[in-house]
């Protein structure tokens, strides 16, 4: 049985709060901006907006999981978040 069915949850609960998103990326971004200060040609692409809504950060996006685990993405979440920052950056 998978947790979603003991709990009673659906797929569309598996998210967290943006604030505990943005509060356990903090000192990762913070050492990013950090770096990329060395370098002006760096720039630093937030994928936030693309997991994320003004309250929660998804886990599940179109019908797959964005996630292999609890810190690196899935090969759908891959493909999804490259697609977006491609868009952005072309």
């Amino acid at each position: 049985m998978r947790p979603f069915d003991m709990w009673g949850l659906t797929i569309q609960d598996a998210s967290v709060g943006k604030d505990l998103y943005l509060l356990r990326m903090k000192s990762y971004r913070a050492a990013m901006r950090e770096v990329a200060s060395d370098y002006e040609s760096v720039t630093i692409l937030d994928p936030s907006p693309y997991l994320c809504d003004q309250e929660s950060c998804f886990a599940y996006k179109d019908g797959n999981f964005l996630y292999a685990d609890d810190d690196h993405f899935s090969v759908f979440g891959a493909s999804y978040i490259a697609k977006k920052i491609s868009e952005e950056i072309f």
